[in-house]
């Protein structure tokens, strides 16, 4: 096993709720199939969406800020046509 493999064991065997940022209702849509995976393997989510009431069958915050207890693994899930993305700002070391 790699150092980052061992990193991402520890990480992933550490938590065992993962807070969704971005995760989506439509059942199509990677930021809703990635959080069902991780429920169907027995993580808790805590769904991020400032356009759902409930996502997953878990209720969702608008924003990281209104989640009422604390934050720990955080998985960010943005569309790969982000203008986020597209403008470079979701690289290490950009602003």
């Amino acid at each position: 096993m790699s150092d980052t493999d061992g990193l991402v064991q520890r990480i992933l065997t550490s938590y065992d709720t993962i807070t969704v940022v971005g995760a989506s209702a439509a059942a199509g849509k990677a930021a809703h199939s990635v959080p069902a995976h991780m429920q169907r393997h027995g993580w808790r989510i805590i769904p991020v969406n400032p356009h759902a009431d409930q996502i997953l069958g878990e209720q969702v915050y608008r924003t990281l800020s209104d989640v009422p207890e604390q934050v720990g693994l955080v998985d960010v899930l943005r569309p790969a046509a982000s203008p986020f993305w597209r403008e470079g700002r979701g690289t290490r070391g950009s602003g």
